[in-house]
């Protein structure tokens, strides 16, 4: 098939990204449900915001998955586009 790229690796980011992040928060509300302490290494909060972060480092680690298998092609140059509005955005919305 001429022209068709083989987009696995993004597939591969997006849908570990996915389960991490799930599981990330069904931690969450598992620790938030015992009721009793317990000596987990790590509390509910933490488990959350894991989670949240998953979620916002999965799009861009997609985009760097994109570029890496369009390389030397337009679409690898958008998607580093794309990634870089996003890294001056974040850079823009942490120091006000």
């Amino acid at each position: 098939m001429s022209g068709a790229y083989s987009t696995r690796m993004t597939t591969t980011v997006l849908s570990l990204g996915a389960l991490a992040s799930a599981v990330s928060f069904v931690l969450a509300i598992a620790l938030e449900l015992i009721a009793a302490p317990i000596a987990a290494p790590i509390g509910p909060q933490q488990a959350a915001t894991v989670g949240v972060i998953i979620v916002i480092a999965t799009p861009a680690v997609s985009l760097v998955a994109t570029a890496l298998e369009y390389r030397g092609h337009k679409e690898a140059i958008v998607a580093m586009a794309v990634l870089g509005v996003l890294s001056l955005s974040l850079i823009i919305a942490l120091t006000r």
